[in-house]
């Protein structure tokens, strides 16, 4: 079964422990103009909760979801802004804390080599 995206160039997707689907939505790249998608599974259809949250970055890509279910993060290529980032143009990945309140703060920079491209964590 087919559904539209809320936004628009989906790109990355996961579920959340309870079952809901959150897509980042990249918008061809347009800088600024990045989202978040999150929907509920009812049989085959999707229902939208939140259907554009805009991330004011460049580039949505790859998402995560908190075990609380609270929170929702996604990579913006774009813009190197992550919880560990990699920073293509100063060749190093930067961490970030998460906060109860959903803010990050830097807490550390790691130099990597010149042609790295991506990173995955688990």
């Amino acid at each position: 079964m087919a559904n539209p995206a809320a936004g628009q160039t989906p790109f990355g997707f996961v579920f959340s422990r309870g079952g809901d689907l959150v897509v980042s939505e990249a918008f061809g790249g347009a800088a600024g103009a990045s989202a978040l998608s999150s929907c509920d599974i009812a049989g085959n259809q999707l229902q939208a909760i939140s259907p554009v949250v805009n991330t004011n970055q460049t580039a949505a890509c790859w998402v995560v979801v908190t075990d609380n279910g609270r929170y929702g993060y996604t990579t913006n290529t774009g813009s190197s802004s992550y919880l560990y980032v990699l920073n293509a143009n100063a060749h190093t990945v930067v961490g970030f804390q998460v906060h109860s309140n959903g803010n990050l703060t830097p807490v550390e920079s790691i130099d990597v080599p010149a042609s790295s491209v991506g990173i995955a964590a688990q």
